[in-house]
């Protein structure tokens, strides 16, 4: 297990407790929600066969096994990231799929010295948890060759995604939610700002720089309950619950099931995200 030490100590505590086995009970779920996502930045990347690929903050692995697939037994994929619990299930589940160029790394890839340089470096909300963001990318950046193509998604303004806002504003009326995050502290919605996120790849070395908006409706669960579940179990949201009064997480959790009632569709329940979708190059 990495070390909870260095400028990124805090995260690696956090990620390796019981929050990185929350994300493991609910791998999944997460994967079935973000997909989408992650195959726009893909597509978006131009990512394919015979490609080196670098998958940063990986988690459970669901796109480093996306990227192998697509790089193909010509390619090589490593994913990389703090949280040993949810590398364990990212290998079990490589594992089942025999012929996968695949790797995964336990390290800090703030700092980590990376062995040879690869044709791409991509993120699925994995980069907004640096505690110094600019050198962070910078030494991402020492990990691609010359013209290596640097993507990422992250999360844009918390006011702009429903799936967030909406549990929220739920528990807000049950329990006294922390004050958010400042917008320059490591967090999900550190990245928030567009200008903040082109202006940290610029100082971090990167040229050719694109922050696009991609939005979309991303399905929390299959069934009203589960998204609900999903909805105080995860994040922030399942943090402040955890430590609430036990009626104040019934009434939550009742209100939680009312709330995603009404984004009930045939294929289960969705809300509205908003994303930035950057995409940088090493010169």
């Amino acid at each position: 297990m990495v070390e909870a030490s260095g400028p990124n100590a805090k995260e690696i505590a956090y990620w390796n407790g019981a929050n990185g086995r929350k994300w493991v009970r609910f791998q999944e779920s997460m994967d079935r929600m973000l997909e989408p996502l992650s195959r726009q930045a893909m597509d978006t990347a131009g990512i394919g066969a015979g490609q080196s690929v670098l998958d940063v903050g990986c988690g459970c692995g669901g796109t480093s096994l996306d990227l192998a697939r697509r790089v193909g037994p010509d390619g090589s994929v490593t994913g990389v990231d703090i949280s040993s619990e949810m590398l364990a299930r990212a290998v079990a589940r490589a594992a089942a799929e025999t012929g996968l160029p695949l790797q995964f790394l336990n390290a800090d890839a703030s700092i980590e010295s990376w062995a040879e340089p690869r044709d791409h470096a991509f993120s699925r909300m994995g980069v907004m948890f640096f505690r110094d963001p600019v050198a962070s990318f910078a030494n991402i950046r020492r990990a691609l060759k010359s013209a290596g193509r640097f993507t990422f998604v992250c999360w844009g303004d918390r006011a702009r995604n429903p799936w967030r806002s909406i549990p929220m504003a739920v528990a807000e009326r049950h329990i006294e939610l922390p004050a958010s995050t400042p917008p320059d502290e490591p967090g999900p919605f550190a990245f928030a700002d567009g200008d903040r996120v082109r202006r940290i790849l610029a100082e971090a070395g990167f040229a050719d720089i694109r922050v696009d908006a991609l939005e979309r409706a991303l399905l929390l669960g299959e069934t009203v309950e589960g998204a609900a579940e999903h909805a105080v179990q995860l994040g922030p949201l399942g943090n402040v619950l955890r430590e609430a009064p036990t009626d104040a997480q019934a009434r939550v959790a009742d209100e939680m099931r009312e709330a995603m009632s009404p984004h009930l569709q045939p294929d289960g329940v969705r809300l509205g995200c908003f994303c930035w979708l950057a995409t940088a190059v090493a010169p």
